[in-house]
């Protein structure tokens, strides 16, 4: 899932020299934003299951700078 995250991350930063279209970095941004939502996510609740707690919502989610 990392490469991922560092796909998206690097995805974001080309893309403005890449695309002159407002409309094609801002679907872009919001595709990579959605993805990088559903990692976290992913990390939560497989954190919580490998923890047996009831709440996703207790496990905080890894801050990536």
């Amino acid at each position: 899932m990392s490469i991922l995250f560092t796909t998206m991350s690097s995805l974001k930063a080309g893309v403005w020299e890449i695309f002159g279209s407002n409309l094609v970095q801002h679907f872009v941004f919001m595709t990579c934003d959605i993805l990088q939502q559903l990692e976290r996510l992913f990390i939560r609740t497989q954190l919580a299951g490998l923890y047996n707690l009831k709440n996703v919502s207790e496990v905080t989610a890894p801050t990536i700078i």
